[in-house]
């Protein structure tokens, strides 16, 4: 599915942005370059470093033909934190977010939710109930997302986005990302998305912070108690903003704080 939506995208000229994990993200990159059209690779790596390091000759066609774009320096190799703070770039990149596949608690789900804060419109592709890799396009759709049900539906969403615009695919095929995406956690926010703003979460009861935690990070929490749980609330300068979206995917590692559905972090209960 992801190569054929990808496939039909390029070929009617749209650009695919995808982050070249494999499953989803690979087969969506797959599909552009058959149909001779433009695809971004955006990596949680340097960018002349492919990551995952078989998707070499995958990152070699990219390059020559499309793009290869990273925020890290060259030569970096793969951290658990820059998985989903990447994602903010592929959503950031594209009109639209497709989720093709994804369990409840996967990186596709970060790629919605920044997608929904930005503005963007999320698609999902439906699948059978019982699939656990469709609860992600499920409960997308359960809470207002667009149904895709082929390259149609996205030209259909582009036209009103903005036609010409990329579409970025997400996958939940990551194990880097799903490990820090606080799996066991709370059970996401629901909020629709694209037709209302998200209701304001409410601040758990929650353990203090551990005595070893670093004061950049011990202030970060602070502003997240206070409410300011989105990254354009948190971040004035841009210059910035890689820093602080580290930083909160370490303390969502450490169990501090929780992103809910629309792309917030809240304090995470004991």
């Amino acid at each position: 599915m992801a190569r054929s939506l990808a496939r039909g995208l390029a070929a009617a000229g749209v650009p695919v942005v995808s982050g070249m994990a494999m499953g989803v993200d690979s087969a969506a990159h797959a599909g552009a370059l058959e149909a001779a059209g433009r695809t971004v690779a955006v990596l949680a790596t340097g960018a002349d470093r492919p990551y995952p390091t078989r998707s070499r000759t995958l990152h070699g066609r990219i390059a020559e033909t499309g793009c290869v774009v990273s925020e890290l320096p060259p030569g970096t190799g793969p951290r658990r934190w820059a998985f989903p703070a990447r994602n903010r770039l592929i959503a950031g990149l594209s009109a639209g977010t497709v989720v093709v596949e994804g369990g409840e608690r996967s990186g596709s789900l970060i790629s919605a939710d920044f997608a929904a804060e930005l503005g963007r419109f999320v698609g999902a592709v439906p699948g059978q109930v019982t699939a656990r890799m469709a609860a992600g396009p499920n409960l997308l759709l359960k809470a207002g997302a667009e149904l895709v049900r082929g390259t149609e539906d996205v030209l259909e969403l582009l036209h009103g986005a903005g036609g010409g615009a990329a579409v970025g695919a997400a996958s939940g095929a990551r194990a880097a990302a799903a490990a820090a995406t606080n799996d066991g956690g709370p059970d996401p926010q629901l909020v629709v998305i694209g037709r209302g703003d998200p209701p304001e979460p409410q601040a758990p009861a929650a353990a203090p912070p551990p005595a070893d935690l670093a004061p950049r990070l011990l202030a970060l929490l602070a502003e997240v108690e206070r409410g300011r749980g989105s990254l354009a609330e948190l971040v004035s300068d841009p210059a910035k903003a890689f820093d602080v979206a580290r930083d909160l995917g370490e303390l969502e590692l450490r169990g501090l704080v929780t992103r809910v559905f629309g792309g917030r972090y809240v304090r995470a209960a004991r």
